[in-house]
């Protein structure tokens, strides 16, 4: 992988992490705008029903003068206690007390905002003006009310919408008489050193946590990208043919494991995503491989015996071969011919069975009976060699019915048949038997001889397509497609085949079918 290094590295990965990084840090922002507005607007809130608890317990107390002086009858504008503690809440709390009669006279006032002298009736004679009836409150509990961020009824309507704080409570004299209403309204503006304070401490906080945050999203988006960059690194090798090309996981696992299910699970996007391209390249791997073999194999098994027609011909051709000589030479080509046949068939076979193009019609059938068959088949090659053929079979012997496609199991015996026969020594032993397999729910066939064997350097791969041992590829023909293709077909069955040695001495092959 490292010779794909820089040239290979795509722009487009720095890209994705920049989206990446910046996505987060708006996120981020847009996190805390909001929670900055939300805490705003809780520590104005929050401040604002502390103000109106401090307003409340003020009318309480002055409430409780007015009450007392006007069961006394004193005269509440100069009343020396009621005009102190009117002062006092004017110069200790900011804000503006009303004495109002239930007419709606202001009997006595601490001041009035600029916003509201031109709703007050002055009159002509009243030393005070007059409140319109709507904000007077001569219709209330006993307790009053309080209206906190509002403007008192519309009397508070200043440009720029200034929050205020109204206070109201009625007083009664001993008979339940309403006689004064205590007013007290409070101008809510947080003043500009708290505004700054608070706003200080967000930005601030708001910082910190923006850089905590980015050095966060800086690491973390480098774990996400980097994967993704050798992933696209590691494409682009393929794409350019290296199938070797491996991309480490993210998160290793604790330990190995061989089936590719179980490497698929308990895993991240990323993880599944990098496991399962490696898996696509060690399969593109596998299959480059198998196409090498196939080209070699074809080049060889093609090469011999299109040299050996083009020899004979061109002999008979130029007159190196002499015309009566021409029917021996003939019936060579023929065979060559018939070879080339079968190894075309053969490869259209694997063909089929990669694509899943060969079609299977399963019955019950006698095998017995296609045992015989094969081997009928095969007689002649069989007596060219002085074979002794040697089976389960008996004159008496029941048909034993097994479920497949009889076509196809019958090219498997042919192939396993035809097989030990080419390695077989001259006079010598062909075992075709079958037993019943654990349960008696299937049937074990197996075919030995008494050859060579198969080396066990080349057992394990004896069923790979075009594979061909040494020994068989310099004294025997063949594709080395045999094999492979009574694999597929037995796998198609549902069953499978078996490769060993012979207690004879020689190669012993054995496959399973279902009983009917």
């Amino acid at each position: 992988m490292a010779r794909f290094g820089k040239a290979l590295r795509p722009r487009r990965a720095a890209t994705y992490r920049g989206r990446l990084v910046s996505s987060f840090i708006a996120i981020i922002l847009l996190s805390f705008f909001i929670l900055s507005i939300i805490f705003y607007t809780t520590v104005t809130t929050a401040l604002g029903r502390n103000r109106a608890r401090q307003l409340n317990a003020a009318v309480a107390e002055l409430a409780a003068i007015v009450a007392e002086r006007c069961e006394e009858g004193t005269d509440l504008k100069t009343d020396p206690a009621v005009v102190f503690y009117m002062s006092f809440i004017r110069r200790s709390l900011g804000s503006y007390v009303w004495l109002v009669a239930p007419d709606g006279q202001l009997v006595a006032a601490t001041g009035f905002p600029p916003e509201v002298s031109d709703r007050l009736d002055a009159g002509t004679s009243e030393e005070l003006p007059r409140l319109p009836q709507l904000f007077v409150g001569e219709d209330l509990t006993s307790t009053g009310y309080t209206f906190i961020g509002g403007n008192f009824l519309g009397l508070f309507d200043p440009p720029g919408n200034q929050r205020w704080i109204s206070v109201i409570r009625p007083v009664h004299d001993s008979a339940g008489e309403l006689k004064i209403i205590v007013q007290i309204h409070d101008r809510f503006d947080m003043s500009e050193d708290s505004r700054s304070y608070m706003l200080n401490g967000v930005g601030l906080a708001i910082l910190v946590a923006l850089i905590a945050a980015l050095v966060i999203v800086l690491i973390f988006s480098n774990s996400v990208s980097r994967p993704i960059r050798e992933l696209s690194d590691a494409a682009r090798a393929v794409m350019q043919g290296d199938y070797t090309v491996r991309v480490p996981e993210p998160r290793p696992e604790p330990e190995k494991r061989d089936e590719a299910s179980e490497r698929t699970e308990s895993a991240d996007e990323i993880t599944f995503l990098v496991r399962s391209f490696n898996l696509m390249a060690e399969s593109l791997e596998l299959q480059n491989t198998d196409r090498r073999d196939f080209i070699s194999a074809i080049s060889h098994d093609l090469r011999t015996p299109l040299t050996s027609i083009r020899g004979f011909i061109e002999g008979m051709l130029d007159g190196t071969i002499p015309p009566e000589r021409f029917p021996r030479y003939l019936g060579i080509v023929r065979d060559e011919t018939e070879r080339l046949t079968k190894l075309v068939n053969a490869m259209n076979e694997v063909n089929e069975l990669d694509g899943g193009a060969l079609n299977f019609h399963f019955a019950n059938f006698d095998i017995t009976a296609l045992i015989r068959q094969v081997v009928r088949s095969l007689e002649s090659l069989i007596e060219a060699r002085s074979l002794t053929v040697q089976t389960s079979q008996t004159p008496d012997c029941e048909p034993l019915l097994v479920v497949g496609d009889e076509e196809q199991i019958g090219r498997v015996l042919y192939n396993l048949l035809s097989n030990a026969i080419r390695h077989a020594p001259e006079a010598g032993i062909l075992s075709v038997t079958w037993q019943r397999g654990a349960g008696g729910r299937c049937l074990e066939v197996v075919v030995e001889d008494n050859g060579p064997g198969i080396s066990d350097e080349d057992l394990p791969h004896i069923f790979e397509r075009f594979y061909k041992s040494d020994r068989a590829r310099t004294r025997h023909s063949g594709s080395g497609l045999g094999l492979f293709i009574s694999r597929g077909i037995l796998t198609a069955h549902g069953q499978k085949i078996t490769a060993g040695r012979s207690r004879m001495g020689g190669a012993r092959f054995a496959f399973t079918l279902k009983l009917a």
